[in-house]
């Protein structure tokens, strides 16, 4: 089994779908505070969705330059996508910078049932 994900979609009725909400790209004190970086912000999105095994492997370091102290918490978003098949369907998608001055992410994604998986 290639990804954990792919046990979840098993059932003669596989409809898995999973919610996250948090923060992204942020840092409210010190040298960079009111730092928000839209474009790494999306990229994350993107690649999140897509890619999963990018931002798996991107050094917490440079998260941490990209997204500052506070957006660091994006890496949790990894556990959720875990769950998940590879491929996903996105249901909802909206990314907002209120005047908090915290970058916001939400997405709804549901498993896409692999027909291999079900060949067996």
């Amino acid at each position: 089994m290639s990804n954990p994900g792919s046990a979840l979609v098993s059932s003669s009725k596989p409809r898995w779908t999973c919610c996250v909400r948090t923060g992204l790209s942020r840092q409210l004190q010190g040298e960079r505070a009111g730092l928000i970086n839209a474009q790494f912000d999306n990229a994350w999105l993107d690649a999140f969705v897509d890619r999963p095994a990018t931002p798996a492997a991107m050094p917490h370091l440079q998260v941490l330059r990209e997204a500052a102290p506070e957006g660091l918490e994006c890496v949790m978003w990894l556990v959720m996508r875990g769950a998940l098949t590879d491929d996903v369907d996105i249901r909802h998608r909206f990314y907002h910078v209120p005047a908090s001055n915290t970058a916001y992410g939400l997405l709804v994604l549901e498993g896409v049932k692999n027909p291999a998986s079900t060949a067996s």
